[in-house]
């Protein structure tokens, strides 16, 4: 037998299935960011603009993006989402029959735990961020529909209740937007503005269930609900040729065949998913059906 001598690789993680990947990424990041490199020498803490560029260059493989020219990246308002989370307690859209667990701000206990810097992560933080992200990951890279709508920008991505109500209240009746669940990792929730304002709920969210896809796509459970109309899609910055300050703080401008607000493009629903839809309505079979 001959040994041969070789310089230590770089960390990696055999899986065996699809459900596993999301927690490998988790490992190979957290070995990645919290040690030299990979290669040994504990790192306590990371700065955030570095451990943002790292959330990227993950994001884009998990998405299966060309590195010079990627479609979907995360937002500066995404990443601040993120962060903030680390920092915080989890904030939670809490399923019915579970408690609910509230925003505070966390506090510093030993040097091995949390951090009080705001300008930089701990391992410990890091773990809050990737309960959330691992199962997206996993979602955006073996269901093919989720990773067709995020890499679209269909998929709005990381946004809380609040902000996806503040955006929506501008819009009419009949739109909606499409985010990652902050208390259900790996689950979608639909945030609409209702037809019928009943109690003063103006906005609605709807987490989209299993058995709500099980025998269709995201897309066409979104095309069989007649209360949503209209999608908005995130801009990526250079989507456009307008600077934030080009439009209005509390308007909707037109441009071209859609419709734009400072956050996003808004679309029909049938222009923006037409092409994901599994079964078009020229395909479906003319037979003596009973209306509703």
């Amino acid at each position: 037998m001959v040994t041969v001598q070789s310089e230590p690789s770089n960390p990696f993680v055999v899986i065996t299935n699809e459900n596993q990947y999301g927690d490998a990424l988790h490992k190979l990041f957290q070995e990645f960011i919290f040690t030299e490199n990979g290669l040994g020498g504990v790192v306590r803490v990371c700065r955030n603009v570095e451990y943002e560029n790292y959330l990227q260059l993950f994001l884009l493989v998990a998405t299966k993006q060309h590195f010079a020219q990627p479609t979907r990246f995360f937002t500066p308002e995404e990443l601040s989402y993120l962060i903030l989370r680390a920092h915080q307690q989890d904030q939670t859209e809490t399923p019915k029959g579970k408690k609910k667990s509230t925003l505070a701000p966390i506090k510093v206990e030993n040097e091995e735990g949390n951090n009080s810097n705001s300008d930089a992560l701990t391992r410990n933080e890091s773990e809050r961020i990737w309960e959330l992200l691992g199962p997206i990951l996993r979602a955006l890279r073996y269901q093919k529909q989720w990773l067709e709508l995020f890499n679209s920008r269909l998929i709005m991505g990381f946004m809380n209740r609040e902000t996806s109500q503040r955006i929506l209240l501008r819009c009419p009746k009949a739109h909606f937007l499409l985010r990652f669940s902050d208390s259900n990792p790996g689950m979608l929730t639909i945030s609409y503005r209702a037809n019928e304002e009943s109690n003063d709920k103006i906005i609605k969210h709807y987490l989209i269930k299993d058995e709500d896809i099980a025998k269709k796509t995201v897309s066409d459970f979104l095309r069989s609900r007649s209360e949503l109309q209209y999608i908005l899609q995130s801009l990526n910055g250079s989507d456009l040729e307008l600077t934030p300050g080009a439009l209005p703080n509390l308007g909707i401008v037109p441009l071209g065949d859609c419709w734009v607000m400072r956050e996003a493009r808004i679309l029909s629903k049938e222009l923006a998913l037409g092409r994901y839809f599994k079964q078009r309505n020229s395909e479906l079979k003319d037979e003596d059906y009973d209306d509703f």
